[in-house]
């Protein structure tokens, strides 16, 4: 019998929306089955809606920045910068043989960002099991981007 990853998680670790997350963050609502959390220092936002209706995740990293932040003369720079960020961090790039993509898509992840007036997202669809790959992903090139 094939149980779906979420089964799997809540059977064995007794993991739910409500008790998902560390002591750091702090519950601050929930609404159509999407529980909101935010991190006690510094303000990191997360939004969580389990579907065990297939064994597939999706992981978004949204940046509250977007064209209206950009001056006239300078349009364009956020778009750029969003392509700028595929380039890789510090532990995924092409020097490494780890970059974003190859990393990625190597276990059959759908990769991509947008860039919108408020707001520039980085976004995968991978294997439910590869979910922590991608939050490393975008953990470091938050933190490390090889601009």
């Amino acid at each position: 019998m094939c149980r779906w990853k979420w089964e799997w998680i809540r059977e064995t670790t007794g993991w739910t929306p409500t008790n998902l997350m560390h002591k750091a963050f702090e519950k601050t609502g929930e609404r159509s089955g999407i529980t909101a959390w935010k991190h006690r220092k510094n303000g990191l936002e997360v939004l969580v809606l389990p579907d065990d209706s297939a064994p597939v995740a999706a992981f978004m990293v949204t940046y509250r920045v977007g064209s209206r932040n950009e001056t006239a003369g300078l349009t364009g720079a956020t778009h750029f910068l969003e392509h700028l960020m595929f380039k890789g961090s510090t532990r995924f790039n092409k020097d490494a043989g780890s970059s974003i993509f190859q990393t990625l898509q190597r276990v059959g992840a759908q990769v991509n960002a947008t860039t919108w007036n408020d707001r520039t997202n980085y976004y995968e669809v991978l294997p439910s099991d590869q979910l922590d790959l991608a939050m490393q992903v975008e953990s470091d090139r938050m933190r490390g981007a090889l601009l």
